[in-house]
């Protein structure tokens, strides 16, 4: 007994130190492409860095014992996967790794970890779905933070011992100790890179078991790195129809709508094509004379700005009637069917490829493939569905729930279909147990070293 104990530890040492030899050259390879090419040829770029990302699951496997280590698992293949997904966000000129200082700490940290800095929230579709959280990760809010979770777990480990305890009950103190313990390794993490490079990070784990729905489980509270790395890699690149981020036809959409009204010029599709639409015609129109006033009579172009200024001005009724059209068209239906029918695809797109990375590391974890696992997951697009259109009928009703009210029956859903397609495969491979077993071993160890 005593050599099982002695052995398991340098075993682990020796997998954690290959994983974290991979993730650490494979980024330093990635930084070094990327800073070399300068978000210029994507080709190229994806040719050099996929390989890293498909190396990393490749290596999975390997890199993990379910048997003698089950507790590694989890954060191996979370690391590994992680830096995985964030190297394909950057071949898509996407997700955290474009939104980084250009420098080798501060990009090693972004790819290696797994956080989030709050400036890759802000310049994404993800932004609204931030926490509040992200606005509290001082040095001394992680470190609360961190021994908070720890205390919770521990607490929530002791009442697993009572067995009156009903099996939906046990169920929930399953995920909130997971939601502990993969938060306050993230918190961790973040309490490093803060005090180390000064990051500001949004935060992993943000009190999921307060969630008031669905959609607020998973936009906003649970495993808010993963939320955020799926929806770069798959949500948006379908709602934007483009794959790589600034290759976008929007651009030709309001010069082709422009040339559909005969009367109007190059300079009004540049008008009807500005993101405030008519908003933006009328404020320049209205800027005009302020602009034709500051300009200086002593430049050699005073003529021509001034035709310019006027020719703005003249063709601002123009503007604004086409732009009117515009609006009329858009209001048909026909375009925001469309978008909403690709906000559904990359949802339900997003939960899918979600799923096929829980089935992946259901296998690293018990080297079986968890099919329930998999309808899990893919079941939460629907239902997200179904309660974005309930939610709109009660409103429109004036129906309000209360919050406490809605938090239980959300905890409730979540449990309920948890049982049977989650939890229950985990329980049925012996994983839990085990894991439950080294978490004992481990803190007996210490105990004795203390001793």
């Amino acid at each position: 007994m005593p050599t099982h104990v002695i052995a398991m530890p340098s075993s682990w040492l020796a997998r954690q130190a290959i994983t974290t030899a991979c993730i650490w050259s494979t980024a330093s390879w990635v930084f070094c492409v990327h800073t070399h090419l300068h978000g210029q040829k994507h080709g190229l770029r994806a040719m050099l860095c996929l390989p890293c990302a498909a190396l990393h699951f490749a290596l999975l496997p390997y890199l993990v014992d379910s048997k003698s280590d089950p507790l590694s698992v989890l954060p191996t293949t979370g690391l590994l996967s992680f830096a995985a997904f964030k190297i394909i966000a950057l071949v898509m000129s996407r997700g955290v790794l474009m939104h980084v200082p250009q420098q080798y700490w501060h990009f090693m940290a972004a790819c290696c970890l797994p956080i989030i800095p709050e400036a890759a929230f802000a310049a994404s579709r993800a932004s609204k779905h931030t926490s509040a959280g992200s606005r509290q990760n001082s040095i001394h809010h992680e470190a609360a933070s961190l021994l908070s979770r720890a205390a919770c777990g521990m607490f929530a480990c002791a009442a697993l011992h009572i067995h009156w305890l009903p099996r939906l009950a046990v169920y929930w103190l399953y995920m909130f100790i997971t939601c502990m313990f993969l938060g306050a390794a993230t918190d961790c993490f973040a309490l490093l890179t803060t005090v180390l490079l000064g990051m500001r990070l949004a935060p992993s784990f943000d009190r999921p078991y307060l969630s008031g729905s669905l959609t607020e489980f998973w936009s906003q509270r649970w495993n808010v790195t993963t939320t955020y790395l799926f929806r770069v890699m798959v949500y948006d690149p379908i709602v934007e129809q483009q794959l790589v981020a600034g290759q976008s036809s929007t651009a030709a959409r309001p010069i082709e709508s422009a040339e559909k009204c005969p009367q109007h010029t190059n300079s009004t599709a540049e008008h009807i094509g500005s993101s405030n639409g008519t908003g933006a015609v009328r404020q320049r129109a209205r800027q005009a004379p302020a602009l034709q006033q500051s300009l200086t009579l002593e430049s050699s172009g005073q003529e021509e700005i001034q035709q310019l200024l006027q020719h703005a001005e003249d063709t601002k009724p123009d503007s604004v009637a086409c732009s009117s059209q515009l609006t009329n068209r858009r209001s048909k239906g026909k375009p925001a069917d469309a978008s909403n029918v690709r906000r559904y695809v990359g949802l339900q797109m997003t939960f899918v490829v979600s799923a096929a990375w829980h089935l992946l590391m259901f296998f690293a974890m018990t080297g079986t493939f968890g099919w329930r696992w998999m309808w899990f997951f893919t079941a939460q697009g629907p239902l997200l569905l179904l309660e974005s259109r309930v939610s709109k009928v009660a409103k429109a009703a004036g129906v309000r729930m209360p919050r406490v009210l809605a938090v239980l029956l959300t905890n409730m859903l979540l449990i309920v279909m948890a049982d049977p397609l989650l939890i229950a495969p985990m329980v049925e491979s012996g994983m839990v147990e085990g894991c439950f077993h080294q978490a004992r071993m481990v803190v007996g160890v210490v105990l004795q070293q203390v001793a």
